[in-house]
């Protein structure tokens, strides 16, 4: 193991390791497996070089559409639109845990 592996998330790694008393020490400073479904959703937002693109987007009636881009089809994740900042909130899953992801988009006028 290395440095990194030891010292990475020490704090939760603890508070799991207290919770489970059957997960040794060392496994629970280690890195985990992030399970598949969690995974198909941040990778169907990442593109070729691992970054997270704008997507383009509008609101109408107080409901978010997604025109392209990473968040298309994963409407129902936005949970909150800053028409200012032009950014979004989502929520995703991981590691067992609920996250609110803080992303750039680009508005755009409803298509007709």
């Amino acid at each position: 193991m290395n440095k990194i592996d030891l010292t990475y998330d020490r704090p939760a790694a603890l508070r799991k390791s207290r919770a489970n008393v059957t997960e040794s020490k060392e496994e629970a400073l280690c890195f985990k497996k992030i399970p598949d479904e969690e995974m198909t959703i941040i990778l169907k937002l990442l593109n070729h070089d691992e970054q997270i693109d704008f997507s383009q987007v509008y609101t109408q009636d107080s409901k978010v559409y997604v025109e392209s881009g990473p968040l298309k089809g994963l409407e129902g994740i936005v949970k909150k639109v800053d028409k200012h900042k032009r950014r979004v909130k989502v929520l995703v899953s991981l590691m067992g845990d609920e996250r609110v992801i803080d992303l750039g988009i680009e508005l755009i006028e409803p298509s007709v």
